[in-house]
């Protein structure tokens, strides 16, 4: 998703001098030039997430280190900061830094067995976070024989660029 096909912009960053900065100016060259406001995302793969942890002015931002103890960045300059293990690595990409609309993100949950008068050996709900709309099937059931209870999550998304001019690619240098 996050190709230089489906996204131009681009910012190099060296994970070695990654800082505050490197949330900074991502932003500043395409994003603000669109004036998006400061409801912006940020996802960096795990070096360059150390690095910002181990910036001294981020950790002075969290009344010295405090909000750092569950190693969770916070908030900067209106950035979300999210570590994504599995990012993807071509063309050197390290992170992304967004708004809302770079990303088109759709999703349903799975239609109930029940509905289709198949014999349901348990519960089917849903739940709906509230602040985003989110809902996601849960799937509950007890197994007598094994004296184990199961529980799984179902749901069925998609995800395709958006607005091209609202995502800046982050790529090591």
């Amino acid at each position: 998703l996050f190709t230089s096909g489906n996204f131009s912009y681009s910012t190099t960053q060296a994970v070695s001098g990654a800082n505050r900065k490197t949330v900074i100016v991502a932003p500043n060259t395409a994003l603000n030039k669109r004036k998006v406001g400061k409801n912006r995302f940020g996802i960096f793969n795990s070096d360059l997430y150390a690095a910002l942890l181990s910036d001294d002015s981020i950790v002075d931002l969290t009344f010295k280190g405090v909000g750092i103890g569950e190693a969770q960045l916070p908030v900067i300059h209106g950035v979300a900061l999210s570590e994504y293990t599995d990012l993807s690595t071509t063309s050197n990409l390290i992170g992304v830094v967004g708004a809302k609309d770079s990303i088109v993100f759709a999703s349903r949950v799975p239609s109930d067995g029940g509905f289709a008068d198949l014999p349901a050996v348990g519960r089917i709900s849903v739940v709906t976070e509230p602040r985003s709309g989110l809902s996601v099937q849960v799937r509950e059931s007890y197994d007598m024989k094994k004296g184990a209870r199961t529980v799984s999550y179902a749901i069925i998304w998609g995800c395709a660029k958006g607005n091209a001019a609202s995502l800046q690619r982050i790529v090591s240098a």
